[in-house]
């Protein structure tokens, strides 16, 4: 998930998934009486009612088919899982990731959930779906989070703060200390902007937050990824079609897309898309970037594409290192 791309069919089914994951979907996002955001949860009983809710949990977000094999599988992965419905919010968090850690390891390639759960490998996306189903099923308050580029980790919340946390780290996992979402971060777009002077780590300023439609979007945009790096770009386009489909937020998914059809010559998509994505995320660096060298090299709008590559560099000044050295020439004017 790391590699950086630059660059319909959509069936009946399709549609009829679309319409049957509504009767799943929780209510997310609201503003919550105790300030900031309310992610929801369920008030939970005892530890049998944390294996009951785990198969409505994963049919949320997805996995309708395999609910009843995915569910088999945590409880024989997470057999004790159940025992942490008695502990204190705090303690869940981190006896929730210690469990998580000792069973998972890290594996880049790995991302849907049956394959996290039978070759016990996950990369971010793996890792930030078992903290989702197995925090919701404890009756954490917890979704998930897309960090630039596509990173993702859990955003849980106590009372009237949150944490981030994130399994990924080769050297144990990292949670952040608890912070107050108003101090720290303000919405742009369809995404959270870090406020300036937050302890939070820079590597989550820019963040979307997920609902269970933009958890199977993710999915899909994964797919569409795997299928960029092997060649099969018009395939690619379809998952990513498939992920705006579920989620027209997804600033990335349209980004991902437009790459993909510039590299195919469909140059006003390409176009439309980036347009989408900057719209979506004003501080997108690389979408200013991509929509700047197509109108520069496709619709020949030198003073525009100008104007987007500096913003690019204004927003992410590292960025000059993917610079065709003609564009570069033209900036140092």
């Amino acid at each position: 998930m790391k590699k950086e791309i630059f660059g319909f069919k959509i069936l009946f089914l399709f549609f009829i998934s679309i319409a049957l994951t509504d009767l799943f979907t929780l209510r997310f996002f609201e503003n919550s009486d105790n300030g900031g955001i309310n992610l929801g949860a369920r008030r939970l009983k005892d530890a049998n009612s944390v294996f009951s809710t785990l198969l409505e949990v994963i049919r949320g977000i997805g996995y309708r088919k395999k609910g009843e094999e995915i569910s088999r599988r945590i409880t024989e992965v997470f057999p004790r899982l159940g025992d942490l419905q008695s502990l204190s919010t705090h303690e869940k968090i981190t006896a929730l990731a210690v469990m998580i850690e000792k069973e998972i390891r890290y594996d880049e390639s790995v991302f849907e959930l049956p394959n996290v759960l039978q070759d016990k490998k996950a990369n971010c996306l793996g890792y930030a779906q078992l903290v989702y189903v197995l925090g919701r099923a404890l009756g954490l308050e917890v979704a998930i989070i897309s960090a630039y580029l596509d990173h993702l980790s859990n955003l849980i919340k106590l009372y009237r703060d949150y944490i981030i946390l994130d399994l990924t780290p080769i050297e144990g996992y990292y949670k952040s200390k608890v912070f107050s979402w108003e101090d720290n971060y303000t919405k742009v777009g369809s995404v959270w902007i870090l406020k300036e002077g937050s302890p939070i780590e820079d590597g989550l300023r820019i963040i979307q937050l997920l609902d269970e439609r933009g958890i199977i979007a993710v999915r899909y945009n994964s797919r569409g990824v795997s299928k960029v790096n092997a060649s099969d770009r018009q395939e690619a386009i379809n998952d990513f079609t498939r992920a705006i489909r579920f989620y027209p937020d997804f600033a990335l998914a349209y980004y991902n897309r437009a790459v993909s059809q510039a590299n195919l010559g469909l140059d006003r998509e390409a176009i439309s898309d980036y347009y989408r994505a900057i719209e979506l995320n004003p501080c997108f660096a690389l979408a200013y970037l991509g929509r700047g060298l197509m109108r520069y090299y496709a619709l020949h709008q030198k003073e525009e594409a100008l104007a987007d590559f500096r913003e690019a560099l204004r927003l992410d000044p590292k960025l000059s290192e993917q610079f065709p050295k003609e564009i570069l020439a033209l900036l140092d004017k």
